[in-house]
């Protein structure tokens, strides 16, 4: 059995914390080139999490995105987009 779910609109809250969290990089790269070059570990660090977040849970498909358990295999919901 599968269910279909509309994606909800972005609310206020996570707009904010979504471009903040986008900020964190820029700003750890500025105060790496003004302060010190040893927060280039840090930095990297950082961009390696945001694009493997970015590859790894981002929609496999133009129009929907499944949810599955992992032990089963099974569908459990269908969101279309």
């Amino acid at each position: 059995m599968t269910h279909h779910f509309r994606l909800a609109p972005m609310t206020l809250d996570v707009l904010v914390l979504t471009l903040l969290l986008l900020l964190v990089p820029v700003a750890i790269l500025l105060a790496m080139l003004l302060l010190s070059p040893a927060l280039f570990v840090p930095l990297l660090l950082i961009c390696l999490v945001y694009a493997w977040v970015w590859l790894r849970y981002r929609p496999r498909s133009s129009s929907s995105t499944r949810r599955v358990w992992r032990s089963t295999g099974q569908v459990v919901a269908t969101v279309m987009v």
